[in-house]
This record gives C-alpha cells, structure tokens and sequence, in this order.
C-alpha cells in the first residue's frame, strides 16, 4: 500500500469519526436509530454506504454496489465488501434491490430519514 493510500484513507476515517461533528449529530444520528430499529450494529462503513445511498437519492438517482463503490473516499473498501454490506441492508429491510442493479430505501427507511432525503435540507458534512 502507498503512502498516499494510507493517508487518504486514515484522512477519511478520522474525518467520519470526529466526535461531535455535525455529521455526527445530524445525520449519523438518524443512520445509526435506522439501523438500530433493523437490529443492525453501527459501523463506519455501514455509516458510510448509507450517506452515499443518502446523496444519490437526494441528486434522483438509484446507484448500486459500482456506483457506492465508486462514491466512498476510500480506495481500499474492495467491491465484495460494498456488495456485502447493501445485501446485509437489503436482507433487513433498509433497501430494496431494483432492476438494473440499482437499490432503494424501503418505505420504512425512507420515514427515518425524510429530514435527509429532502433536496431543500443539506445534509451535514464531517
């Protein structure tokens, strides 16, 4: 791995992970109730695929593992593990997969973050 590599991505996390950050009390707060109420555990990469799920819907758009893959900061999340986490979400009923590829919140989902889905709203930024 560079240098480089490495710095961006220790860069990325340390950004996500600032405690107190706006991110972390706006819209991490509400991604971390939504996986709770689907008894899933938070992550930094669940965290992560969700705000990139957020931005994509947010612009009208439905990306799927190549498009997430392809959003995330990080050049070494591998696309295995960006397809196992949306069939982790998918499995709990946080999105849906359509056709083309591409994925959606579900209905239930979509509730828990209509503050954030919302285009007028700018969603929080670490």
């Amino acid at each position: 791995m560079s240098i480089n590599r490495a710095f961006t991505s220790d860069l990325c996390v340390a950004k996500a992970k600032q405690p107190g950050s706006a991110s972390d009390r706006g819209v991490n707060g509400h991604i971390r109730e939504l996986l709770r109420l689907h008894g899933l555990r938070t992550s930094l990469f669940r965290l992560e695929v969700i705000k990139t799920l957020i931005e994509a819907e947010r612009e009208g758009r439905f990306i799927g593992t190549s498009g997430v893959h392809a959003r995330l900061c990080s050049g070494e999340i591998s696309i295995v593990s960006v397809r196992e986490v949306l069939r982790r979400l998918a499995e709990e009923g946080v999105i849906i997969f359509q056709a083309g590829r591409t994925c959606c919140f579900t209905a239930k989902a979509q509730d828990s973050l209509k503050p954030y889905l919302d285009r007028d709203i700018a969603m929080p930024r670490p």
